[in-house]
């Protein structure tokens, strides 16, 4: 499919900024994975394995598979459309899948910083479903209309999206405002937490889980909230911009948090705090396997 020279030439500088972002996120990841490998295999591989162990190989390891294949989708010569759209497909849903899992984590956090209440885990459960819903629809509707330009010089890289433009009405922008929404409730529930428990005492697994909270829902916001603000301004080129960034950050600062606490809940075995609730014991996610204090 043809396009006209003035819109090539726009669609070809906005996918190459595009994938500067794209490489830029991938040597983000690996080079955070080598500043905390020493971490990982202290805290993640030497204890017993629980729930927690195979939350953060999910979220630290799946990126390290869909982000390459989104790249390739960007960098690779002579892709036929047929390919590009299965390997943004895959990536795509991959994204929504290493996302949710980081999401997962942090819900698990407000979870156990409210005394893992019932009423908060059905609330939190049912937010979950609706931000994850809202995705799906998105990701079935945009990749249905997907459309690959196929007559593309040999010197010309990338699968180039010559969809028709997005905008406020569309799903793309309905993905990232959902997202946006989810993280906003999980910072409020979060930080309600930490002022009311602040006032009493202080506690080694709110603080830490607050502190890297607080960054992981500053910086994910900010990409979602930039994400937002290009869908609005519209075309298809430059839908879901920073999404591959959004994807690097979800893995990175999930599993930064995991580790964090991991080593908390080691080093700092406070008699007067309940390990139980604290740190939802050795059976759940945030102990380091290595038992109680």
């Amino acid at each position: 499919m043809s396009t006209s020279n003035s819109a090539m030439v726009v669609l070809l500088q906005q996918t190459q900024t595009s994938t500067y972002f794209n490489v830029a996120s991938f040597a983000v990841l690996i080079h955070d994975w080598f500043l905390t490998v020493d971490s990982e295999l202290t805290f993640v591989w030497g204890p017993r394995w629980n729930l927690g162990t195979l939350l953060y190989f999910l979220t630290r390891y799946t990126a390290f598979v869909d982000t390459p294949i989104f790249l390739y989708s960007a960098v690779g010569y002579s892709i036929p459309p047929p390919v590009c759209d299965s390997i943004v497909n895959v990536s795509t849903w991959m994204f929504l899948f290493g996302i949710s899992v980081a999401e997962l984590i942090m819900m698990f956090c407000v979870w156990a910083m409210w005394g893992r209440e019932r009423r908060m885990a059905i609330g939190l459960i049912v937010l979950t479903l609706a931000a994850v819903a809202v995705g799906i629809v998105g990701i079935l509707q945009n990749r249905s209309s997907a459309v690959y330009i196929d007559d593309l010089p040999p010197n010309i890289p990338g699968c180039l999206n010559i969809t028709p433009e997005v905008g406020i009405h569309d799903t793309p922008f309905f993905d990232f405002l959902a997202l946006t929404i989810f993280e906003c409730v999980l910072f409020a529930l979060m930080l309600f937490k930490a002022v009311e428990h602040g006032r009493r005492h202080s506690s080694t697994f709110v603080l830490e889980c607050f502190r890297h909270g607080l960054l992981y829902y500053v910086v994910l916001s900010a990409l979602s909230i930039i994400n937002l603000a290009i869908t609005i301004r519209g075309g298809h080129e430059s839908d879901g911009f920073l999404i591959s960034t959004q994807r690097t950050f979800h893995a990175i600062l999930s599993a930064r948090m995991l580790l964090h606490l991991r080593r908390s809940a080691h080093q700092t075995r406070d008699p007067t705090e309940d390990t139980t609730t604290i740190y939802l014991d050795s059976e759940v996610m945030f102990q380091d396997g290595s038992g109680g204090p």
